[in-house]
């Protein structure tokens, strides 16, 4: 048999009886004395005692128990210890507290993530994208009004026209939710419907182009069904903003003419009110186009727009309309008039004080007045009132993007660049990487004298302004047009033309770049540029023709010093003819010098010396140039008013010999053929002088003799008439006396 394991017990049956045995009643335990320090410890007989007793009821325990009580099966356990499940429990308990207070947290991260630009900026590096208009579909109940129903359109009957790209209105614009609205402007008579509201908002955010097929195709199907005024007005106003003026007109009438025969007496007057102000808008953008001669599309454009405005005053469009064409005629106080009367209705219509559209075309015009005024306090004050409107506006809307810009521009015309700096600030926290704004910073570094600075914000401008395929953007032009005119104030005219070719490579239509580039090219050198953009800007209103003919004169006689005698003739005889049709009232300061000194220039050349000193005296009264005096000096020595050439010579050496040493050069030559002259001269004057005075010598000399040689004739007749006489006398004397007499000789 085994002798190691657990040998199995031996059934109570087959074990002889014991005997019983007799209880001993437990002692009692001793005594414990309160009175002794310490921890009571039981007596060690007690203890013993104890344990024979207990060992004494496990044996009568084992003696009654039945057998089958007794058996045992071991088993191995496959789960966890006994008590484990509370362990467990607990670990849950513990897990699930913690994954909850990590939820929340995640939760309130992704929160402000979502809510805060600023957070999205730092954490995700997004750039903010410029918010857009949205447009604000307000419809205005009218008792007794009875929506007209709007036309199915059959896309199997006209299936050509090309519907514009579905924006859906219900996202903000560019995805900014925290973009301010902007407010309504034209209340309409009708919901939109159809294409119609995803081409309004093409149209509010400037892309004519792209709501203009759609706005096509609306129009066309309410021509052939019920009457709706909306189609007109915004397909009118499309036409307008892209320069189809005449095709704007006749979709206008064609709805104006439509009003008596297709609507009913209720709907006709806010139908009317609505083309009335489509009138308005298109004649005021026609006017402005005229320029100056827009004078009577203004005046009914205020007329058209007061007739809107007499059926709903709440037509904040009307109000800004007639401003508008004011402040285009210069007539500023009207302007702000015409603005003050939403301020007066703000009680009966209150969204009219937080309208920052008229809010902002009330500090244009305190603007463009101070302007005009040139300065003074009156200028000062209106530039301040202009100011605090821009401010106000972007109180109540901070991504204003015209306040941001009105704000720097004052501060500019202050002489605050630093100012301009701060504002530039305020804008690029609510535009962060915002291409104009940072172009609009170069433009305040440049004017508080940080070239360097200036060039880092327009480099940077530039790389905000690529597209994602790398091409440059629609600011990329401005920006470059902006570093080419610093570049031309340090010199640097080589960098200028550089960027403005590349400028009108993006725009070639842009005429002010090209007049730009012209005077790039004459800095630089590049006379075949200069000379080619002055001819072809010759009558395209640019700037007045005096301009380009003035750089045409400049570059013909620039272009043409090295050339043979013929060619610098025939320069000089077209530079002249340019001049001619120069007239300096329409030049500025510098271009009238520039014009002083070229016409002197050539009438020196082609023989007119007086011609050309008169031009040099007549520019010297306004400017104080060293290189027109250089050449009034030459026209002084070609005339031989040698004092006044070395004079002239003499003040441009003093002048220039430490700052241009080319034209100090100039000087001294000219100083040292006066000198030369001046010697030959005196010279000459010396030997005349004793030539005359040897001649008169001899003259007087001849004259003596010949006096001597008369008066000794005088004196030998005189002596011979006086012994005449004597003889005579003695004569009669002798025959009167006889006697003797002696005469004393």
């Amino acid at each position: 048999a085994a002798t190691g394991g657990i040998k199995r017990l031996q059934p109570l049956a087959d074990r002889p009886a014991p005997r019983p045995a007799e209880a001993a009643p437990p002692p009692a335990p001793p005594a414990i004395n309160p009175n002794i320090p310490g921890v009571p410890v039981p007596d060690s007989a007690f203890v013993e005692r104890a344990a024979a007793d207990a060992e004494f009821l496990a044996q009568r325990l084992l003696q009654e128990r039945p057998a089958a009580a007794l058996s045992a099966q071991w088993a191995v356990k496959s789960r966890g210890r006994a008590g484990e499940a509370d362990v467990w429990r607990l670990r849950a308990q513990i897990w699930g507290a913690i994954a909850g207070f990590v939820l929340t947290l995640a939760f309130i991260a992704v929160y402000i993530l979502a809510t805060n630009p600023d957070a999205q900026r730092i954490i995700l590096g997004r750039r903010t994208i410029v918010p857009t208009r949205t447009p604000t579909n307000t419809p205005t109940f009218t008792p007794g009004f009875t929506p007209t129903p709007t036309a199915t359109r059959d896309v199997t009957r006209l299936p050509t026209f090309t519907p514009s790209p579905t924006l859906p209105l219900t996202i903000s614009p560019v995805g900014r939710p925290n973009v301010t609205p902007r407010p309504t402007q034209r209340y309409l008579p009708v919901p939109l419907d159809g294409g119609m509201p995803n081409a309004v908002s093409l149209l509010d955010r400037g892309l004519v182009d792209e709501a203009l097929p759609t706005l096509d195709a609306e129009r066309e199907l309410v021509s052939r069904g019920n009457y709706s005024p909306n189609q007109y007005y915004f397909n009118a106003i499309a036409l307008a903003r892209v320069g189809k003026f005449d095709e704007a007109f006749n979709v206008l009438n064609e709805g104006e003419e439509r009003l008596e025969a297709d609507t009913t007496a209720s709907d006709r007057p806010q139908f009317k009110a609505l083309i009335d102000l489509g009138f308005a808008e298109t004649e005021l953008l026609r006017g402005l186009s005229r320029g100056g001669g827009g004078g009577a599309n203004f005046e009914v454009a205020r007329e058209r727009a007061q007739a809107a405005l007499d059926f709903d005053p709440r037509y904040a469009q009307g109000y800004l309309i007639i401003a508008r064409s004011y402040l285009a005629q210069g007539l500023y106080q009207d302007a702000l008039d015409t603005l003050e009367i939403p301020r007066t209705l703000t009680e009966r219509i209150p969204e009219f004080a937080l309208n920052t559209d008229i809010i902002m075309l009330r500090a244009e015009v305190y603007y463009e007045r101070a302007k005009a005024t040139g300065g003074g306090e009156a200028a000062r004050g209106d530039y301040e009132a202009a100011d605090y409107e821009a401010f106000y506006a972007l109180y109540i809307n901070p991504y204003e993007r015209r306040a941001h810009e009105l704000r720097m521009e004052i501060a500019l015309a202050l002489g605050k660049p630093g100012d301009a700096v701060l504002a530039n600030n305020t804008y690029r926290l609510y535009f962060p990487d915002d291409p104009r704004a940072l172009r609009l910073l170069g433009d305040a570094r440049a004017a508080e004298g940080n070239p360097d600075l200036a060039l880092g914000s327009y480099a940077a401008a530039l790389d905000a302004d690529l597209r994602d395929d790398g091409a440059p953007g629609v600011e990329s032009a401005d920006i470059l047009a902006e570093r080419a005119t610093l570049y031309l104030e340090q010199g640097e005219s080589a960098s200028a033309l550089e960027d403005l070719n590349t400028a009108l490579s993006i725009v070639p239509e842009r005429l002010d770049l090209q007049a730009l580039r012209m005077e790039a090219a004459f800095a630089a050198g590049d006379y075949i540029t200069a000379l080619a953009d002055a001819d072809a800007l010759k009558g395209s209103g640019a700037a007045p023709d005096s301009v380009f003919y003035l750089m045409e004169a400049r570059a013909l006689v620039a272009g043409t010093v090295v050339s043979d005698e013929e060619a610098r003739k025939t320069a000089l005889s077209d530079a002249s003819q340019a001049l001619q049709r120069v007239a300096e009232s329409s030049l500025t300061r510098d271009q009238r010098l520039a014009y002083g000194e070229v016409r002197t220039r050539v009438l020196l050349e082609r023989g007119f010396p007086a011609d050309a000193v008169a031009a040099a005296t007549q520019a010297l009264a306004e400017f104080d140039s060293p290189e027109i005096r250089l050449l009034r000096a030459q026209g002084w020595e070609a005339q031989g008013s040698l004092d006044n050439a070395r004079t002239d010579y003499q003040r441009v050496l003093d002048r220039m010999q430490d700052i241009d040493e080319n034209l100090a050069l100039y000087a001294r030559a000219g100083l040292e053929r006066v000198s030369i002259s001046s010697t030959a001269t005196a010279t000459a004057v010396t030997a005349t002088a004793i030539v005359e005075r040897t001649l008169t010598r001899e003259a007087q000399r001849t004259a003596t003799q010949e006096a001597r040689e008369a008066a000794t004739a005088d004196a030998i007749a005189t002596r011979e008439a006086r012994e005449e006489a004597t003889a005579n006398a003695n004569a009669t004397q002798t025959a009167d006396a006889p006697t003797p007499t002696i005469t004393r000789t």
